[in-house]
C-alpha cells in the first residue's frame, strides 16, 4: 500500500503519527510537510500576533528554535536519536519528503499523482484538502483529528475543551470530506483531562494515543475491514482559534 502523509513540520501530532506509521511498515510512505516558517518568518510572525498574540508568538518561536537545535546537535549524539521534526524523520527512514503549500497547484497535484497513493494521511496538516485531492486516492483519505467528534471540530480542541470545564477528551481518526472535521469517523479513543493538564500536555497525550489509533484504523482500511460511522451533525460545534493573548497554561 502506498501511503501519501500530510503533516506539520514542527507538530509534535504529526510526528508522533507518521512515526507509529514507519515503525508498523504498514506500506510505503512519501511524506508532504507543511511548514510554518516556510510562508516568510515576517509573515508568519504577522498572522500570530494578530491571531494569538505575543504570548504564543513567543512560545511558538521558542518550540521551533528547540526544533532547529535539536536538527543541528542529534548527529553529534547528544540528544536521543527521535526527530524533532518531520523533515529530520523521513531522513531517518529514507523516505521521499516534500514541502508542499496549499496543494492546489497543478504541479503538486501532478506529483500526487505520479506518487499515485492508494491512502492520503493527515495529521496536523493545517490546510483544507480540496476536491481535486481527494478524489486521487483509491482507498480515500483520512484524518486523526485531537477530539471526540462532533465535537470541537476546528483547529485548536485543546484550548477549547479546557475553557469549557471539560472532563474528558480524546482523538478521532475519520474520512476526510469537503467540510471541515465532518467526515465518517473510523476510530475513536477517550481520555480523562486532569486538573493539571494544559493545552500542551493535552497535545502530547493526543499525540501518542492518536497515533497508536491512526495504525489501527490504517490496518482497518488496508484490509478492508474499516466500518465507518457517520458523525450526528446536530450533535457537532465548531470552534476557531482562541480569542487573541488567550492562554490557558
Amino acid at each position: 500500500m502506498r501511503i501519501l502523509f500530510l503533516g506539520n513540520n514542527y507538530n509534535p501530532i504529526s510526528t508522533e503519527c507518521l512515526q507509529a506509521l514507519l515503525e508498523t511498515r504498514i506500506g510505503q510512505v512519501m511524506a508532504g510537510v507543511w511548514d510554518p516558517a516556510g510562508e516568510g518568518f515576517l509573515r508568519t510572525v504577522k498572522n500570530g500576533l494578530r491571531t494569538r498574540g505575543p504570548i504564543f508568538v513567543f512560545r511558538k518561536g521558542v518550540q521551533l528554535l528547540g526544533a532547529k537545535a535539536h536538527c543541528l546537535v542529534q548527529p553529534l549524539g547528544i540528544l536521543p536519536s527521535r526527530a524533532a521534526t518531520l523533515e529530520g524523520l523521513a531522513r531517518q527512514w529514507n523516505i521521499p519528503v516534500r514541502r508542499c503549500g496549499t496543494l492546489r497547484s497543478p504541479e503538486e497535484l501532478q506529483l500526487i499523482r505520479r506518487f499515485a497513493p492508494d491512502l492520503v494521511v493527515v495529521a496536523a496538516f493545517s490546510r483544507i484538502l480540496k476536491p481535486e485531492l481527494l478524489r486521487i486516492p483509491a482507498l480515500g483519505c483520512i484524518n486523526m483529528h485531537p477530539s471526540l467528534l462532533p465535537k470541537y471540530r476546528g483547529p485548536n480542541p485543546f484550548y477549547w475543551a479546557l475553557a469549557n470545564g471539560e472532563s474528558e477528551t480524546g482523538v478521532t481518526v475519520h474520512y476526510v470530506d469537503e467540510g471541515i472535521d465532518s467526515g465518517d469517523i473510523i476510530l475513536q479513543r477517550s481520555f480523562r483531562i486532569e486538573r493539571d493538564d494544559t493545552e500542551y500536555s493535552l497535545r502530547d497525550k493526543s499525540a501518542l494515543i492518536g497515533a497508536r489509533l491512526l495504525v489501527e484504523a490504517v490496518g482497518l482500511i488496508r484490509d478492508g475491514l474499516a466500518s465507518p460511522q457517520p458523525q450526528n451533525h446536530a450533535e457537532a460545534t465548531y470552534f476557531s482559534h482562541p480569542p487573541r493573548g488567550a492562554s490557558l497554561l
